[in-house]
């Protein structure tokens, strides 16, 4: 009964994926591929690999990745290393993060990421008893993540949300955005962060959001921030420029006005540190 629900709330949670694939991706996939469809197909197609994989690997005994699961993890790593030597590793998007394997491309940081979560539950596994004491599992955990919100866009006000990557830049990435704006006047957006944070004591939540308007084409100089794409088409208000034009001059008197949540957060942890020093 339990692998039937698990089995569904999986079914769900790829529907659901692929709907959100298929409303971010319609429109661009209907200009440069004449085919509204065309990014919903080649997710479904691999969802159905994924599928499969999935029940080939159900079938292998978990203590067998349990025994490896160093070895999983270092092998992993050294993919990482490996992907960033030119000639092996492949440009996309600007970042040298794939191998070319013909049919497809892959990122080793996929791989990775399952590996992590094997070693893991490895650890966990061998420190059941010290993981009972919450406070001994989050020392501290800290959990950040960002939104944007596009009011006009066509078909889907306030695309992509608080799913950049799988809405925005692993679809139809910015690119896409601008031709689908590109008839849009008013382009009011939102640039929104939220950092949590837990220690076992203190629970805290910071919050900072920024208006500003997309821009009609993507910024491409030398000083073009890499953090995010976002940062070449966003232009804070009160500005005329991109945040990745800015100088860091401009940069700072920005997140003075308008503080980031790392900030706020760093203000917050450094008066709470004085008081645990002051206490000792």
């Amino acid at each position: 009964m339990k692998k039937k629900k698990i089995i569904l709330i999986v079914l769900i949670i790829l529907v659901i994926g692929l709907t959100m694939v298929y409303s971010s991706s319609h429109i661009w996939a209907q200009y440069k591929e004449n085919d509204a469809l065309y990014y919903l197909k080649r997710q479904g197609l691999f969802m159905i690999l994924g599928l499969i994989l999935l029940f080939i690997f159900s079938k292998i005994d978990y203590h067998l990745y349990q025994k490896y699961s160093h070895l999983i993890l270092i092998v992993s790593f050294l993919l990482l290393i490996l992907v960033l030597i030119p000639g092996i590793g492949i440009v996309r998007g600007g970042s040298r993060s794939w191998f070319n394997l013909g049919l497809f491309a892959l990122q080793p940081s996929e791989i990775y990421k399952i590996a992590l979560i094997i070693y893991v539950s490895d650890y966990i596994s061998h420190h059941y008893h010290q993981m009972k004491k919450l406070r001994y599992c989050l020392k501290p955990l800290i959990v950040m993540d960002t939104g944007f919100y596009v009011k006009n866009y066509p078909n889907n006000p306030d695309f992509p949300g608080a799913f950049i990557k799988t809405n925005l830049l692993d679809t139809i990435g910015i690119k896409g955005l601008l031709e689908n704006m590109k008839n849009v006047t008013d382009r009011k957006c939102l640039l929104k962060e939220c950092l949590a944070y837990y220690d076992g004591d203190n629970f805290k939540v910071f919050e900072s959001s920024q208006e500003g308007t997309l821009a009609y084409s993507e910024y491409q100089g030398t000083n073009s921030d890499k953090y995010t794409k976002l940062f070449g088409v966003f232009i804070p208000e009160g500005y005329s420029k991109t945040v990745s034009e800015m100088s860091s001059d401009e940069k700072d008197e920005l997140a003075k006005t308008n503080p980031n949540v790392l900030s706020l957060f760093a203000n917050w942890y450094k008066k709470e540190r004085s008081k645990c020093l002051v206490k000792k």
